[in-house]
């Protein structure tokens, strides 16, 4: 019996795993707290991880002495969203390289059957018979006529003995056929949809093998589904058909399945192997107690692999044909300028000690000769501001650009006010306004310049090993440890594929918090530390350079991917319009490629291995 099911017709439906990661794509800045009131030189903070020249530094009148400080919090993000290079099409085949999805940890506990083993062959079940002499003499025989019942009917015996071997050694017929969905037509094995309903299972953190997950998969599920179980079948329905799209699609434009893609499958498959080890069963008994009776490591093989090249084509080529136009992404920047331009501006404040009205009113009056000092040329503010300030505050004045703050992005600048004023597109080089702090000392802004976001985003990948530290009970490697182990890992490490891999030979290690990886495909300039930052943005870095990178709790493997071809705000344009149309596509694709459950098949596809 055949039924619908709801699937990915639906427009609310959010469960589509199918989208890759990089087209969504976008800032993911935050604002950092407003300048202390005891500071002097006010900058607000180009990004909550972006390096600036210095913090504001307090300056007073009466030679008073504050302390400079430049302390931030830099921090590596990772999103996600890898861009992976363009692929041309080609009238041939052409082989891609592979992007990895996170092995979700293989809970183990289930038990190894001891059924019986029928290992032997059909005929070693039957008797044999002995010859006794060793002398064959010819013998004179009747003749006589073979009757057909005397070769049919033990024909017809040995035929059905054989049938009940094979129906006792590889389960009921009928199970083993029954197809639990159609996709376009054409029938889905048993093993395939067993192997991906429990991939998704993993992927979005159901632990097969825990107590209560059977239940928890029959209770009340999500968008409207009767069950989670059945949630979760048709999100493995809604995978299967985004991969076979995505597979005939590639196809049609010359690409195939490469080595890439099937050593990534194989990764997989050995990462099962040392699980199994790990309790002491064999990986095929592993994998069908955990999968499914019918799932094999050929199954696995395959179904990755595609799996793998359907993703990889999705995130590269795919996104490629999809991208916007100069048009299009000229269009969607009018729209929205702030999102993509980049301001730069110098910032004082200006304090005393005393806080009555006197003091203030003073400091605001020597607010304004600055600004009425440099006529309208900010590059000579800190030259026309040290002539109000002496000593170590003058000093640090007289650096050249100590007051200014490049490249500045919009959601960085918590102050609204500072916001509104910078962006205001009337605002042009020169333009100065003092704003008051919560005391109502001054605060200079001056206006320096207004950019796009041009320079280009890196994609870079990490692999970070946590230095153990008890007194934070953060997990890790000790000192002696730490050190060689990142080595060797360095040492591994060929091309991006293999830093992919990590991702699967270091499993348990990054389950257990001992490790941990990240993928940051639109890293920006000044988006991290000082360290970061420069071997990054280095014009003389290439793919497939590498570095170790210390910090107090941290050993940080950095692999350099490549970088961008296009100005930073064209990709943050195009993320949106890319993400449009691949939208579009799919909603398109799916209609020519419907899915239909089967009931009967379904019913034989177990949560957990009987």
């Amino acid at each position: 019996m055949k039924s619908k099911r709801k699937g990915s017709s639906d427009p609310s439906d959010t469960r589509a795993p199918i989208i890759p990661s990089s087209l969504f794509d976008s800032d993911k800045e935050s604002g950092i707290e407003q300048p202390s009131p005891e500071v002097s030189v006010a900058s607000e903070d180009a990004s909550p991880k972006q390096f600036v020249p210095f913090e504001p530094f307090s300056a007073n009148i009466d030679l008073t002495q504050k302390e400079f400080s430049n302390e931030k919090g830099n921090s590596i993000t990772s999103d996600v969203a890898q861009k992976s290079s363009v692929i041309p099409a080609s009238e041939t085949p052409v082989e891609i390289a592979l992007e990895s999805r996170s092995p979700s940890e293989i809970y183990p506990g289930y038990k190894v059957s001891s059924e019986v083993d029928f290992t032997s062959s059909t005929n070693d079940l039957l008797p044999k018979k002995k010859r006794i002499g060793t002398v064959y003499e010819p013998q004179t025989k009747a003749k006589h006529f073979v009757k057909l019942s005397h070769i049919f009917v033990p024909l017809v015996i040995v035929t059905v003995v054989v049938l009940c071997i094979s129906i006792i050694r590889f389960g009921n017929l009928s199970e083993r056929l029954a197809s639990p969905m159609t996709l376009k037509g054409e029938e889905i094995s048993s093993s395939e949809f067993s192997f991906m309903y429990h991939f998704v299972l993993l992927e979005n953190g159901v632990d097969i093998q825990a107590s209560g997950t059977e239940e928890m998969l029959q209770s009340e599920g999500e968008n409207g589904f009767a069950t989670y179980r059945d949630y979760f079948l048709d999100m493995t329905a809604l995978e299967i058909q985004a991969n076979q799209i995505l597979y005939d699609d590639a196809v049609a434009n010359g690409y195939a399945i490469s080595d890439a893609n099937r050593d990534m499958a194989q990764a997989y498959i050995d990462w099962l192997s040392t699980k199994a080890a790990d309790i002491g069963v064999n990986l095929d008994e592993y994998i069908k107690g955990y999968f499914g009776e019918y799932v094999t490591k050929d199954v696995i093989m395959d179904v990755l692999s595609k799996k793998y090249f359907a993703e990889e084509y999705a995130n590269g080529a795919k996104l490629d044909q999809l991208k916007a136009s100069d048009e299009q992404a000229e269009s969607a920047y009018a729209e929205d300028p702030n999102s993509y331009d980049l301001v730069s501006y110098r910032s004082l404040r200006i304090v005393y000690e005393q806080k009555d009205q006197s003091f203030i009113s003073t400091a605001n009056l020597h607010a304004q000769q600055i600004i009425d000092g440099i006529g309208h040329d900010e590059s000579q503010f800190e030259a026309v501001a040290a002539t109000f300030f002496t000593g170590d505050e003058q000093q640090r004045l007289l650096v050249p650009n100590s007051t200014l703050t490049e490249n500045a992005r919009y959601d960085s600048i918590d102050n609204a006010e500072w916001q509104a004023w910078l962006y205001d597109p009337i605002r042009t080089p020169g333009d100065c306004t003092i704003f008051q702090d919560e005391n109502g000392f001054p605060i200079i802004l001056c206006f320096s310049s207004r950019t796009r976001q041009t320079e280009p985003l890196r994609d870079v990948r990490f692999l970070y090993i946590n230095r153990e530290d008890t007194t934070l009970n953060q997990v890790g490697y000790s000192e002696a440890d730490i050190l060689p182990l990142a080595q060797t890992i360095f040492d591994s490490v060929t091309d991006e594929n293999s830093m992919i891999t990590l991702e699967t030979t270091y499993a348990d290690e990054i389950a257990a918090g001992m490790m941990s990886v990240a993928h940051n495909s639109d890293t920006y300039q000044g988006e991290m530390g000082d360290d970061f930052n420069s071997w990054i943005f280095d014009p003389a870095r290439v793919t497939g350079d590498k570095t170790i990178i210390e910090t107090d709790s941290q050993v940080i493997l950095v692999f350099y991917v490549q970088s961008s071809e296009n100005p930073e705000w064209f990709d943050r344009v195009n993320s949106f319009i890319r993400m449009n149309n691949y939208q579009a596509f799919l909603l398109e694709k799916q209609q020519e490629y419907p899915y239909e459950f089967n009931d009967e098949g379904l019913s034989k596809i177990y949560d957990v291995a009987p």
